[in-house]
């Protein structure tokens, strides 16, 4: 999270989440003010300015090793082969009933 500029931070909590601590402190009087925020439990989202920066399942996945990558990928493929052919008998089966011959 960046936090040089002004910006509109939203937390969603989830299951167990409860602020610990929240503490305004200056450096200096002529410094700029910080918060310091501490929390633990789950959250759902964290967004900053709309923009979402918890990280996803799928940029895990990216992060991850070759071996579960490619495990992950020909499990998405099988599944993506499987819907294609359900769907192209699906689409069959529709236009036998329906269109004249």
């Amino acid at each position: 999270m960046s936090l040089d500029i002004p910006s509109d931070i939203d937390i969603i909590p989830g299951e167990g989440f409860e602020w610990i601590r929240i503490m305004v402190s200056s450096l200096s009087p002529t410094e700029s003010t910080f918060i310091r925020i501490s929390a633990r439990g789950k959250v759902v989202s964290i967004r900053q300015d709309g923009r979402e920066v918890l990280p996803t399942r799928f940029s895990d996945l990216l992060g991850a090793d070759p071996a579960t990558r490619g495990l992950y990928g020909g499990v998405g493929l099988l599944l993506l082969a499987t819907w294609t052919v359900l769907f192209k008998r699906a689409t069959d089966v529709l236009a036998k009933n329906i269109l004249p011959e």
